[in-house]
């Protein structure tokens, strides 16, 4: 089960991810790697922010983890380990890494 794990985890396309946004009729947004590979296309997005959103996908994902880190390297002097904070930052963290 572990390796299906790591498998599973290693499966996003790493970031950082650009954009573009659309206009009418379907105001249709892409989200696109580095390279220029097409990642994900939105639709019925007007305001381009569910685009923007999973554009920031990798730098979210990296940016909470990195807080996590940290606040429990702190010892929780800042937030105790169990902290609702601290938990949704995890339950983030696991369902971008595997889905949970």
């Amino acid at each position: 089960m572990e390796s299906e794990k790591t498998y599973l985890e290693s499966q996003h396309a790493t970031g950082p991810w650009g954009f573009n946004l659309g206009s009418c009729p379907h105001y249709q947004g892409q989200v696109y790697q580095e390279s220029g590979k097409t990642l994900a296309i939105t639709y019925n997005d007007e305001t381009g922010s569910n685009t923007r959103l999973i554009a920031a996908a990798p730098d979210l994902l990296a940016a909470c983890s990195e807080l996590v880190t940290i606040l429990e390297e702190e010892g929780g002097r800042i937030f105790k380990s169990n902290s609702p904070s601290i938990r949704l930052a995890r339950a983030a963290i696991a369902k971008a890494k595997d889905g949970a």
